[in-house]
């Protein structure tokens, strides 16, 4: 994955805050992205993606903070509407109307060259496999495609900014990867994309750049890989414990002050975030069983993005 070279910056966030009478929702944002990247927000449901994004595009209001799109301070939507469009996690959609009458209704909306709308939406449709369904009622399609319609409604608009709140949620592998590759044909064309999503595979091959969250705050932010190399290790070996007490590592901790050790509990996981695996795993299955705890299996996989966050937060992202 290539990562964008040094342009204009799109969009610029500094201390985001978005307060629930007293529930701090987004606590503090601060992040840039760069013309034509796409900048990915990663973290569990909960962790404040959603709402960062609907205020992004005006839709929730600011509580502190302020968010700039090519240099132009957003507060309300007319504001984010000339540079920005969404598709939201559910839909936006007209059930009642077809495939192409819901795309129809947004060239009228925004005021849209017809003949250019058409092409996009065809070549859309091409791309996704869509085209046999351009008469079906929208309230007829799956939850798949009716993301992928959501999908086409924003980006026929041609704004520059493009901000997908877990595009890929609900389509099953194939569709997915097809989404992928849309993705990033809109990024070939120099669309700035902001991406929110809570699958590591997802952030991994399709962000030149991530914000971590977690619980409204960034906990680490950069490229996929810098992230894995500063928190996550080369090399992730999994224990799976079967039984005998768990309650602390510290003496191992001390052993291998370069490792990273991280207990889930509800799994009986612990997860040892490493540069050299197979060196220290006989050393440390041999210190583990001599505590009493019995080994049930093992397992020594490359690096991911849910290791890091796991050694970020203590928390397994992909189960939150």
């Amino acid at each position: 994955m290539a990562t964008s070279s040094e342009t204009q910056i799109a969009v610029e966030v500094n201390g985001l805050t978005k307060k629930y009478d007293d529930f701090l929702a987004v606590d503090g944002l601060s992040f840039k992205i760069r013309k034509g990247e796409i900048f990915g927000l990663l973290g569990p449901n909960g962790a404040g993606k959603s709402t960062t994004m609907k205020m992004m595009v005006g839709l929730t209001s600011i509580t502190a903070g302020s968010i700039k799109v090519f240099n132009k301070e957003i507060k309300t939507f007319f504001d984010a509407r000339e540079y920005m469009t969404i598709v939201p996690q559910e839909p936006l959609i007209w059930d009642v109307l077809t495939v192409k009458e819901n795309v129809k209704y947004i060239i009228d909306i925004y005021d849209l060259d017809p003949k250019r709308a058409e092409e996009m939406m065809r070549d859309f449709l091409e791309k996704l496999n869509l085209s046999d369904f351009e008469n079906r009622l929208a309230k007829n399609l799956s939850g798949g495609m009716k993301q992928k319609l959501s999908l086409l409604m924003s980006i026929i608009t041609e704004r520059p900014v493009l901000i997908l709140d877990e595009p890929t949620t609900g389509l099953d592998p194939i569709a997915r990867k097809e989404m992928w590759d849309y993705i990033m044909s809109l990024k070939s064309k120099g669309i700035t994309i902001i991406l929110s999503t809570h699958y590591m595979e997802e952030a991994d091959y399709l962000c030149d750049n991530i914000a971590i969250i977690d619980q409204g705050r960034i906990v680490a932010l950069g490229t996929p890989d810098d992230l894995k190399e500063k928190y996550g290790g080369n090399e992730s070996i999994t224990f799976y414990i079967k039984s005998g007490c768990v309650e602390s590592f510290e003496d191992l901790k001390q052993k291998f002050p370069d490792c990273n050790f991280a207990f889930i509990e509800h799994e009986k996981m612990l997860i040892v975030s490493t540069d050299n695996a197979f060196d220290i795993l006989s050393h440390l299955v041999e210190l583990i069983s001599a505590k009493g705890i019995e080994i049930d299996k093992v397992s020594v996989s490359k690096s991911t993005l849910n290791d890091v966050f796991i050694n970020l937060t203590g928390r397994k992202l992909s189960n939150e």
